[in-house]
């Protein structure tokens, strides 16, 4: 059984703008910028060019469950600070404390020395949820409303995919695009799942679960509620004794969507513990442009799989790396 995977590296392939760093530069220029994810992101980018939306939520929410722990008493004000130097600990946490005094938020105020943030308001962290929440929605939809631009404007070359990937999409039992775009339907339409919805209907925009990430106000957030919510999970086999090749294309296979391939892992486990001496009849196929392409593969499988089943599946040639023909 052949199941197709295809991530935003299939549309950036046909031409398409479709990273999150298109996304923030449409959004620079066209939406509201006082958005503190939007701030964070950019404060971000300041020393690193990637932008991984969905990872550097995350990683903003968890450092955000961890402002509400960390006031003390100023006495002489007889008022809760935050002070910066308990978030001077991790790049993460001082490019938030930074966002939020880029914020200008009601409910915080600068001290003289701007080393810290005093709370003015007692329903602060109600309140600063809340703003996140409609930020995030923000976010949300103006990704929708940038993709739909694309997607309608941008000339999509239908060329650069070769007969020999079209031919494995086409002969592929199932397809999963975890893109929003319409473009995997010029190859396939019937037997096409759209994992995270579609530009038609609600997408899922969100997080890997963390328990680090404890605000329950956020906790729809998450891409396995959402997935729940609007019932897009779905088995990729049928029978287990079958042999089962997944073929990624333009995917990067990161944490946030493991997930969706809980069933494979838990095949893997119960094949193993049945008789460890056998391994599962599950391929791995990757498609890749270049060796760091192979390197982040391998090392979002050794997450995915843990580093010795990563070892066992290799050396029973279980996942093969193809590269993609010259365009």
């Amino acid at each position: 059984m052949k199941v197709a995977v295809i991530g935003n590296g299939f549309d950036i392939r046909h031409g398409l703008k479709t990273t999150y760093k298109d996304f923030f530069r449409f959004y620079t220029l066209n939406c509201d910028t006082n958005n503190l994810i939007y701030t964070y992101l950019n404060i971000k980018t300041n020393n690193s060019s990637w932008i991984d939306l969905e990872n550097d939520l995350l990683i903003m929410l968890e450092d955000l469950s961890d402002l509400k722990n960390n006031l003390t008493f100023r006495g002489q004000t007889s008022k809760y600070v935050i002070d910066k130097s308990v978030f001077n600990n991790t790049m993460s946490r001082i490019n938030l404390y930074t966002a939020i005094q880029h914020m200008n938020y009601p409910f915080f105020e600068r001290d003289y020395f701007n080393s810290s943030l005093e709370i003015s308001n007692f329903n602060w962290y109600e309140s600063l949820i809340a703003s996140v929440l409609e930020d995030y929605q923000e976010i949300k939809n103006e990704l929708c409303n940038y993709l739909k631009i694309a997607q309608a404007e941008m000339s999509v070359n239908f060329e650069n995919l070769k007969s020999s990937e079209i031919e494995i999409i086409q002969n592929s039992e199932r397809v999963y695009s975890f893109n929003y775009t319409n473009t995997p339907e010029k190859y396939v339409s019937s037997k096409l799942n759209y994992v995270h919805g579609s530009l038609k209907e609600d997408i899922i925009l969100g997080i890997p679960f963390s328990k680090k990430m404890d605000i329950k106000e956020l906790h729809h957030i998450f891409k396995i509620s959402q997935s729940i919510k609007m019932k897009k999970n779905s088995i990729i086999y049928k029978d287990q004794r079958e042999k089962l090749e997944l073929y990624f294309f333009g995917f990067s296979f990161g944490q946030s969507d493991h997930y969706f391939f809980q069933e494979v892992k838990d095949w893997i486990t119960k094949y193993t513990l049945k008789d460890y001496t056998k391994m599962p009849p599950i391929y791995f196929n990757f498609y890749y442009h270049d060796e760091q392409s192979i390197l982040n593969y391998l090392f979002n499988l050794r997450i995915f799989l843990g580093e010795e089943m990563l070892t066992r599946f290799d050396t029973s040639k279980r996942i093969n790396f193809i590269e993609y023909d010259k365009i």
